[in-house]
């Protein structure tokens, strides 16, 4: 079924854009000769705001051949009592995750940034 706001659609997603209460677009469907209640509005506007939170919800998957491409992350990880000296150090992570078959595995970085990039290939091979 077909909502009798229809034919205003373009009018009253501008409104609703421009920051118009459902009660505001009523009144100017009305001036413009609209004959339906305020409930039709409120309805058409309560579903054409459910289409657009569904329609921001998409995702995408882009999919990548085996060994094509990964993902890095580096970043914080809290705090680690050093094992050597006893004293609480900041942790830090580094993440490769593979595109293709998504297994990330986290590794502490060893003395530099690129020792635990070099690892990964000899982890999937």
């Amino acid at each position: 079924m077909v909502s009798t706001v229809e034919p205003y659609r373009k009018e009253v997603i501008q409104w609703r854009r421009e920051g118009l209460t459902q009660k505001a677009i009523w009144r100017r469907l009305e001036k413009r000769g609209f004959p339906g209640s305020y409930g039709s509005v409120s309805r058409f506007i309560g579903r054409l705001e459910k289409e657009q939170r569904l329609a921001n919800k998409v995702t995408v998957r882009v999919e990548r051949p085996p060994g094509d491409e990964a993902q890095v992350d580096f970043g914080y990880a809290g705090t680690l009592v050093d094992e050597t000296t006893g004293e609480i150090r900041r942790a830090w992570m580094f993440v490769m995750t593979l595109s293709w078959s998504r297994p990330g595995v986290p590794r502490p970085p060893i003395r530099s940034f690129l020792n635990p990039l070099l690892s990964y290939p000899k982890q999937f091979t």
